[in-house]
């Protein structure tokens, strides 16, 4: 079975005094710092990735709606008729 001892200083450990000692715990503590600042990074990349690709998104979204608008202002115009999007293209084929 386990023989645990409590030393002077009021750490546990093992009764051969192979245990965690203060070099292992700094250790331990340092590499769970780089794995939450790696992860942390990580996150921020994609909420940055998802960001540019909304703005990028908008602006083609604007751009084509502004074309969409000056053709059928284009189109207006030359007929003397204002044209709704949805009846620029007869699908009825009448």
């Amino acid at each position: 079975m386990w023989n645990v001892r409590k030393s002077d200083d009021g750490e546990f450990g093992s009764a051969s005094g192979a245990g965690q000692g203060p070099k292992r715990r700094t250790t331990v503590w340092i590499w769970t710092e780089r794995l939450l600042l790696a992860s942390g990074l990580a996150l921020l990349a994609v909420y940055g990735a998802g960001r540019i690709e909304s703005i990028l998104g908008s602006r083609a979204a604007r751009e084509k709606f502004a074309a969409l608008n000056s053709y059928t202002a284009t189109a207006s115009r030359n007929d003397g008729d204002w044209i709704h999007p949805s009846q620029e293209f007869d699908h009825a084929g009448t």
